[in-house]
């Protein structure tokens, strides 16, 4: 088990998945779905990856090392929230333009 002591999250972070969870709460045909946790998660996951992917210039493995997460999860992540999103811009940022994918058969 991990022993590491988690810092406080920022007031901020918490007051905005406060607010998420009262929208969430309003909606009583949320509530009835029973997917209310699943759906906090699906926005911080969205957030949390798209500015990593930003920071990491579209670098998967990074992205994952700095998640602590394997890359087949952080793609596998990345194509249920974004679906190829990340992957075209993967292969930009690598300088591969998107005619020579065309091209490629990729």
């Amino acid at each position: 088990m991990n022993d590491r002591v988690l810092p406080e999250p920022e007031p901020d972070v918490q007051v905005a998945v406060a607010q998420e969870v009262e929208r969430l709460l309003a909606n009583d045909a949320q509530l009835s779905h029973g997917s209310m946790y699943h759906d906090i998660i699906r926005v911080v996951d969205m957030a949390i990856l798209d500015v990593l992917m930003e920071h990491t210039r579209y670098h998967q493995t990074r992205a994952a090392k700095i998640l602590g997460v394997s890359r087949n999860t952080l793609r596998t992540k990345l194509e249920l929230y974004f679906g190829d999103r990340y992957i075209r811009k993967n292969a930009t940022a690598c300088g591969e333009k998107e005619t020579d994918k065309v091209s490629s058969g990729v």
